[in-house]
């Protein structure tokens, strides 16, 4: 039953949130303050290096890092 299961998820393209990951991955965090935005930004990239990696990502979890991504990096 599990594996019908997963016939019905749809593996995640990864291309904007490989290209996003490599722009902001550049930033020098060294050049922002301190605080609950910078951390949460940093935490972004964590979570979307992981779902990069990661060769079963689906395609609702690569949006999420990636909408999760975009929303942190404004506030950084």
């Amino acid at each position: 039953i599990e594996e019908i299961q997963k016939l019905g998820f749809v593996a995640g393209d990864k291309e904007k949130l490989k290209t996003h990951y490599t722009l902001y991955k550049a930033l020098n965090l060294d050049l922002y303050i301190d605080g609950e935005a910078k951390e949460a930004f940093k935490d972004a990239l964590e979570n979307a290096e992981k779902v990069i990696e990661d060769g079963d990502a689906l395609e609702v979890d690569v949006l999420e890092a990636d909408q999760n991504f975009l929303m942190q990096q404004c506030t950084c």
